[in-house]
């Protein structure tokens, strides 16, 4: 946390990391004190900040004067460490209490700025794939009447992850498509749509494994109630080019009842990328970004389920079915 402190004090970090900061130091009194040594530890710096501009050739005229001395230069005879007329020290005290917070503090950037180019190349790549995926999705929709595959109330596609098979069997979503951020190397089984039924009835065990690997890292929507009650999925129409229909997974299990507030953990719980219907895929620091603001992972009554109309968007992770496990 020390190089988040010092990149705080010396404004080096970026929005989010700087807002993170903000937060932690807001609940936490150690890291205020900690906030506070550091600080007082750096303001000796701040006595070079009125210093006047140095001339612009200085550094040339200071080789210049080095090679110069350097070639009149003479063999200067030992002189005991005992010798009164020895020249003292250039580096007092301060001086070296000085250089040593330039290098502390250095040195805590260092890894800080490593961790923040890791994590934006992540985000990026991240977002790619779900351009892949958005490229897909459309195409189902061209041939299935702008509708987007749906997650059933009955299996065999009752659940979100299903939404991959759907694409694959659609001839829409070809190889082997990554299904995991960048920081995950592990990839999810490949099932073929026509094969869960088979293994729903056969092997529930297996069936209710794969349910849970096949959607990988992302979450997709598991539609909503119309006001029949009746279970519908989301559609490519006039008004819904804002409606998120990928992210990256919540931070709970689908079956939990006490879903904590927070990101998804593929990036750290800093936050999420989210792809829209219209194709835009963007990093949010929070999960109230649906149509009205509501968030990405509940419904509007805090239930992992189908939302209760159509912009009541309910992205789960692959487990996850339309209809909440403790409301049967």
């Amino acid at each position: 946390m020390d190089e988040n402190l010092v990149g705080y004090l010396l404004k080096a970090l970026d929005a989010d990391t700087q807002t993170q900061v903000e937060r932690h130091l807001a609940r936490d009194a150690a890291a205020r004190r900690r906030l506070q040594l550091l600080r007082q530890a750096v303001d000796p710096l701040a006595a070079d900040a009125e210093a006047p501009e140095p001339p612009p050739d200085l550094w040339l005229r200071t080789v210049r004067r080095v090679e110069k001395l350097e070639s009149k230069k003479r063999p200067v005879p030992f002189l005991p460490r005992t010798n009164p007329a020895m020249p003292r020290a250039w580096w007092r005290p301060p001086d070296v209490l000085v250089a040593a917070t330039i290098l502390l503090a250095l040195l805590s950037l260092v890894p800080a700025g490593i961790v923040s180019v890791q994590r934006q190349r992540d985000r990026l790549a991240c977002q790619d794939n779900l351009r892949v995926f958005h490229r897909a999705v459309m195409q189902y929709c061209d041939f299935h009447g702008d509708n987007l595959p749906k997650v059933e109330a009955d299996p065999p596609h009752n659940f979100a992850g299903s939404f991959v098979p759907m694409l694959q069997e659609a001839g829409v979503l070809s190889g082997q498509p990554r299904l995991t951020c960048s920081t995950d190397a592990r990839q999810p089984p490949r099932v073929n749509a026509a094969d869960l039924d088979d293994i729903q009835q056969r092997r529930p065990g297996e069936f209710h494994r794969l349910a849970k690997m096949i959607g990988g890292g992302y979450a997709y929507p598991l539609g909503f109630r119309d006001p029949a009650g009746h279970l519908q999925g989301l559609r490519r129409e006039p008004g819904s080019d804002l409606l998120p229909i990928m992210a990256d997974i919540p931070p709970f299990e689908p079956q939990t009842l006490g879903q904590p507030l927070g990101n998804s953990l593929n990036h750290g719980g800093v936050g999420q990328n989210v792809l829209c219907l219209g194709g835009n895929v963007v990093f949010t620091t929070h999960r109230n970004v649906g149509i009205d603001g509501d968030d990405i992972y509940l419904n509007k009554r805090n239930r992992v389920a189908a939302g209760i109309n159509r912009w009541d968007t309910v992205l789960g992770a692959s487990a996850a079915r339309p209809v909440s496990p403790w409301d049967e």
